[in-house]
């Protein structure tokens, strides 16, 4: 049967985004990736470089089992259809018997400063029609420079390279990285990439900014004819939603996300405890799936006269000076709560 690589994917990127805290942290919203890179080769599952037998024996160990002890397994799709399967494996077999028939790609991220529509991405041949392609999105003749000179004249006599924007919403600096690289049979060239955030994309600042993805392949193994694509697998993170509460004087203020994934909601609650960064307070687990906390609320007084500040049916936050008390609905009219105090977590074991 047909392993659907989305599906596959999406399991594993899951298993690397739900938090487990060992130890307390301070989480910077405002830290990235700097300028980055990597080589691919096609077939190359163990990542020593080139194809060989070892990486055969994994692949048939994955279709037949099911199992692999590696995570970056968009290098199992061998010959980039989408699907991990026994034409994977027939590919396989003849990237064994001549492993230079291997299409091997130089990926890079930067991020750029388009003054104006960003086009699709494109295969280029020579410099003066990659130049063409950048005039037409930025201004910065120095910025052009820097791209002319890393893919000059000589770079352009054994390869041809594919330029692709993307929009990245959040985080200030790079946050995705290229996990794979390959050719389909109807000669598309697939650039898969993926997020490097450490947490929940919503604790992100929204940046909206500019990548440019860049993909140099031989010439041998490529042409202008090649359509190229973008797969984004961070589109197959679960739902994710985050809201801020402020004390009623604005000296403190609590993150809460939800992340709802196959009806269990894995809830986190951060303090702000500077300009750009949270502290984890706990964690709390709705097993319904239900996700109580959302941005309508109001304030009003309990009997004892503290603030609180809620939408009376699925949460509500009574704020003391150094505490708060969070009640949050587990189901459909039943409620829960937790006492937190207003102080950053030293101890692991404060934080469930």
């Amino acid at each position: 049967m047909k392993k659907l690589i989305t599906t596959v994917l999406s399991l594993s990127i899951l298993s690397g985004i739900i938090p487990l805290y060992s130890s307390a942290k301070t989480f910077y919203v405002h830290n990235g990736l700097p300028p980055w890179s990597d080589t691919f080769v096609t077939g190359d599952i163990n990542k020593d470089g080139s194809v060989s037998i070892g990486d055969a024996v994994i692949l048939n160990e994955y279709i037949v089992n099911s199992y692999s002890e590696y995570f970056d397994i968009v290098r199992f799709d061998v010959n980039s259809d989408g699907y991990i399967d026994s034409f994977d494996l027939a590919y396989m077999k003849q990237l064994v018997l001549d492993p230079d028939s291997a299409m091997t790609a130089e990926c890079a991220v930067d991020i750029i400063t388009p003054s104006s529509p960003v086009p699709d991405g494109k295969i280029f041949s020579d410099k003066t029609a990659m130049t063409s392609y950048l005039s037409s999105f930025i201004e910065d003749e120095t910025e052009i420079e820097s791209y002319s000179e890393k893919y000059n004249d000589e770079f352009f006599k054994e390869n041809n390279l594919i330029l692709q924007a993307f929009l990245q919403e959040r985080g200030r600096g790079i946050f995705y990285t290229v996990s794979g690289c390959g050719k389909t049979p109807d000669n598309k060239i697939r650039t898969v990439i993926s997020s490097n955030y450490e947490e929940y994309r919503g604790l992100y600042p929204v940046t909206n900014t500019y990548l440019l993805i860049q993909t140099a392949v031989p010439k041998s193994q490529s042409s202008e004819n090649d359509v190229p694509f973008l797969l984004d697998t961070t589109r197959n993170y679960p739902d994710v939603s985050s809201h801020k509460y402020s004390s009623p004087d604005g000296a403190n203020e609590i993150l809460i996300t939800q992340e709802s994934f196959m009806n269990v909601s894995d809830i986190r609650v951060y303090l702000k405890d500077s300009s750009i960064s949270y502290s984890p307070l706990t964690s709390l687990t709705v097993e319904n799936g239900g996700t109580p906390f959302n941005d309508n609320g109001n304030w009003y007084k309990d009997d004892d006269g503290n603030d609180v500040f809620g939408d009376g049916l699925h949460y509500n936050i009574t704020w003391f000076d150094d505490s708060v008390i969070i009640e949050y609905e587990i189901n459909e009219g039943v409620m829960d709560k937790v006492s937190l105090l207003l102080e950053p977590q030293t101890d692991p074991d404060q934080i469930r």
